[in-house]
């Protein structure tokens, strides 16, 4: 009974050892699935151990332990660790001679190396090769590749650390453009001495179970020492798996590329140079064509002058190529003249991406205005020929002055040269009278350093029907028409009587022959009754 005792004791107390130093490892390290851990690395089973961290745990470098407990786990930690060239290793060791002791802190430190970059390129399947060619030829391997998308990808691979510069280098060799990179390292020699220690720990209290083991009396007590020697156990691989995961990430360094195709040339033209006015619109239009299979677009002008405007709509030429919606823009001034005007299209689809730009120079300026008169309102008869007479002013800065007649009922408009004066002419001849109106325009242009400028009036002409040939009095042309009128008058009265005599005599016919069909019958009733004598007269009066 006394023997049974202690041995409960000291089973006790390797319970409680076991169970501070399992709470300690808890507290300080967050427990996760070791194999998934490892096949998210990239890494192979080695000799059965598991992995307690992921590529993304974020542990803290305090511990809630000591970081050694011994001097045993001290000499074992800083047998560990590899002592870097030219520094002398403990004494007795392998590293050098000497009474020199190094402590493990001024050892190398376990640092872990993570790379990111983001390229365009002109092949995104066969870059994820190419990177994934690289590591093997530096002694590392492919980790995971994303090839679902014609136009992006990303690939990570692991290379050893010491050739991660050069890896860096060589895949942004085969690069069209090296958007962005970045290294990041990670100092977790702090937890790799902790971690050694407490495996050292582990292990310590795994010897002292299993004397316990070889001293139980009976099965009972062998089963319970057995449960918590498999505890212990499981600890230590996981303890083990994790020194391992950091001997890897910091022997091998990850690198994670992110691919986006090189967009496709679009040739785009935006047409020459112009000049326009201040406070005019100015229109702009774009000609482009478009690669292969390309079929949704995405424009933006940038007018120079602080304005842009975005738009989808395009449409297709009968020559193959494409335009843009007519866009419309008003310069308020022209103090930064010449502006530059720039137009960058995007195009996508099964094709890929493509991309073109072209731009073009406006040059603004305030030009003066020509005012216009063009006359008053007036009254003319049809075939009277009138002259019109207009006046306008002329800016010194303009010159080649034109002018255009538009008289308003179809006629061809007459146009020609100012050489001199500021008064335009012209005749015409209105042939056809009616109730309202005819607007009569007149447009003077000349020319500028904003190229050609018009200018615009107007006034209405009413015209009147003429008075014809007058003869004593007598409007010659009125009377004929009169006569005319009247005799139309008499034709139509004529048709209708006709009209409704055709109309109308089968009816007239029939009530004949009916009236004379009633008097016979009314004769032949009076023959067959003959009156009496007696009888009154069929006047109804008396005889004398």
């Amino acid at each position: 009974m006394q023997k049974l005792t202690t041995f409960a004791r000291m089973l006790l107390a390797a319970l409680a050892l076991a169970s501070l130093l399992l709470a300690m490892a808890c507290a300080a390290e967050p427990q996760t699935d070791s194999r998934d851990s490892r096949e998210w690395l990239g890494f192979s089973e080695d000799d059965g151990t598991s992995v307690a961290l992921t590529a993304g745990s974020d542990e803290s470098t305090a511990s809630d332990g000591p970081m050694m407990e011994n001097a045993f786990a001290e000499e074992e930690v800083a047998a560990a660790l590899p002592a870097p060239a030219g520094v002398p290793g403990p004494p007795g060791g392998d590293g050098g001679s000497g009474s020199v002791r190094v402590s493990p802190l001024a050892q190398n430190r376990v640092i872990v190396h993570t790379a990111w970059m983001s390229l365009v390129v002109d092949d995104v399947a066969g870059t994820v090769d190419r990177i994934a060619g690289i590591a093997a030829s530096l002694g590392g391997w492919l980790v995971s590749s994303d090839r679902a998308s014609k136009h992006t990808g990303a690939v990570a691979v692991r290379v050893p650390a010491q050739s991660l510069d050069g890896a860096l280098d060589t895949i942004e060799a085969g690069a069209r453009e090296v958007e962005s990179r970045s290294v990041t390292s990670e100092d977790v020699t702090d937890r790799y001495v902790d971690t050694q220690s407490r495996l050292t720990s582990l292990r310590a209290t795994e010897q002292r179970l299993l004397g316990f083991l070889e001293e139980t009396q009976n099965v009972e007590e062998a089963l319970q020492v057995q449960t918590e020697l498999s505890s212990i156990q499981i600890q230590i691989e996981e303890m083990q798996g994790r020194l391992n995961y950091y001997d890897q990430v910091a022997a091998f360094s990850l690198i994670e590329v992110s691919l986006t195709l090189a967009p496709l040339d679009m040739s785009v033209d935006v047409g020459p140079d112009e000049a326009f006015r201040v406070g005019q619109p100015a229109r702009f239009r774009a000609t482009f064509t478009p690669p292969p299979d390309i079929d949704e677009f995405h424009f933006e002008w940038n007018f120079g002058d602080g304005s842009t405007l975005v738009g989808t709509n395009t449409a297709p030429t009968p020559d193959g190529h494409r335009v843009t919606a007519t866009v419309n823009h008003v310069y308020a001034d022209g103090d930064d003249s010449p502006y530059i005007v720039s137009v960058s299209l995007t195009g996508t689809g099964e094709g890929g991406l493509a991309e073109g730009t072209d731009s073009l120079l406006a040059t603004v300026t305030e030009v003066p205005s020509i005012s216009v008169f063009a006359g008053e309102h007036r009254t003319v008869e049809e075939g009277e020929e009138v002259r019109y007479t207009a006046s306008f002013t002329a800016p010194d800065e303009l010159w080649d002055y034109e002018y255009q007649w538009d008289f308003g009922d179809g006629s061809p408009t007459v146009t020609g040269e100012i050489d001199e004066g500021t008064r335009v002419e012209a005749t015409h001849t209105y042939a056809d009278h009616r109730p309202f109106p005819y607007e009569v325009q007149l447009t003077v242009s000349a020319m500028s350093d904003a190229g050609r400028i018009s200018s615009s009036g107007s006034f209405e002409v009413f015209v009147s029907e003429s008075e014809g040939f007058i003869v004593g009095g007598w409007d010659l042309g009125d009377t004929f028409k009169t006569a005319v009128r009247t005799l139309s008058g008499v034709g139509v009265a004529l048709l209708y009587t006709l009209i409704w005599t055709a109309v109308f005599s089968p009816l007239i016919v029939l009530a004949f022959f009916a009236l004379r069909l009633l008097r016979r019958a009314r004769r032949r009733y009076r023959a067959s009754h003959p009156p009496r004598p007696d009888a009154p007269p069929a006047g109804g009066g008396e005889q004398s």
